[in-house]
């Protein structure tokens, strides 16, 4: 029944349409010249903002309420209102096609951009002496990250979880003091921090208060998941970095040395030039306590393509020689 109601409501539509433009073109065909004002007035405006205020046909022909022309069965006045209305509209689509061609335009940017680095990034991925040098540091990585997640979370849901029951109570609104607001807002950031492993239980109140059986098992996962977006992100880093001097340097010997955790990079480049490159795991705290992971890149033993070694650590050699800059590390 909707379906149907929807056809007949396009149909009439599109009936009321053709209606008007027969209308529209016995009106343009009128001698009247305060008339083909208002048309030419109607057809050069540009924007919406030109057909408000004194835009009414009113407010252009004198006595328009009084004349009697009429075509079919609609008075002049009506005629050139539902003209107004129609440029109006049409205004609207076309500033709605120009917004949408621009979104696609940026979009399309946004995409031909990505499109570039991640063939950047690939680049480095086919060397397979690289690849498989950022894979076993990043094994490393990723085993300190997930352990560092899965114990944080344990912590927190054996912590705030007694005999699988939520064990923090809920302040509720009545203590409007300082006190009050702090434990309520604290118990709420608890509850949207832990909300993957709540469960509701039959017969029991709306709220969830219960501990899902299978929490160990979502840590486990969303720990994987976490290591895995910080890993693949700074592999990605890596390869784009080290891809672009590799090639810059016409190809380079590669060797991992160290052991688990601790171990570095070599390179040897064409042109004679050579460094050791280590990657560290830091962590840091924001301004407003978010902890996050940072991995600095250090250069040593850097020899140049001039048989020079650099003495003292410079960003502006690195650059020059290698095109690594500072926030690249």
């Amino acid at each position: 029944m909707k379906h149907l109601r929807a056809i007949v409501r396009i149909t009439l539509q599109e009936m009321a349409s053709k209606a008007n433009m027969k209308r529209f073109a016995q009106v343009r065909q009128m001698a009247d010249p305060d008339v083909q004002r208002y048309i030419a007035f109607l057809d050069n405006a540009k924007t919406q903002r030109e057909l408000s205020g004194k835009s009414y046909p009113t407010d252009h022909i004198e006595g328009l309420r009084d004349r009697t022309e009429t075509f079919d069965g609609e008075t002049l006045l009506s005629v050139l209102f539902d003209m107004k209305h129609e440029r109006d509209a049409e205004i609207s689509r076309e500033m709605k096609q120009r917004e949408r061609a621009a979104i696609d335009a940026r979009k399309a940017e946004r995409q031909t951009k990505k499109d570039a680095l991640t063939a950047k990034i690939q680049r480095g991925f086919n060397n397979p002496v690289l690849k498989a040098a950022l894979d076993k540091i990043g094994d490393g990585f990723h085993m300190k990250l997930k352990e560092r997640y899965v114990g944080h979370r344990t912590s927190e849901v054996k912590g705030y979880f007694t005999d699988g029951v939520f064990n923090l109570k809920d302040p509720g609104y009545m203590d409007t003091s300082r006190e009050g607001r702090a434990a309520r807002n604290h118990y709420h950031e608890v509850r949207a921090a832990l909300w993957m492993f709540f469960q509701k239980k039959e017969g029991y109140s709306d709220k969830n208060e219960y501990l899902i059986p299978t929490w160990e098992a979502v840590i486990d996962r969303e720990g994987q998941r976490y290591a895995d977006d910080i890993v693949n992100s700074w592999k990605n880093k890596m390869s784009l970095k080290l891809g672009e001097v590799i090639d810059s340097k016409g190809g380079a010997d590669i060797g991992l040395n160290g052991e688990l955790w601790s171990e570095y990079m070599t390179f040897t480049f064409a042109d004679g030039s050579s460094f050791n490159m280590r990657t560290s795991q830091v962590w840091s705290r924001s301004k407003l306590g978010k902890e996050f992971c940072r991995f600095p890149t250090t250069f040593h033993n850097v020899k140049f393509s001039d048989g020079t070694f650099m003495q003292v650590p410079s960003a502006s050699k690195m650059q020059a020689d290698f095109g690594i800059s500072d926030s690249q590390g």
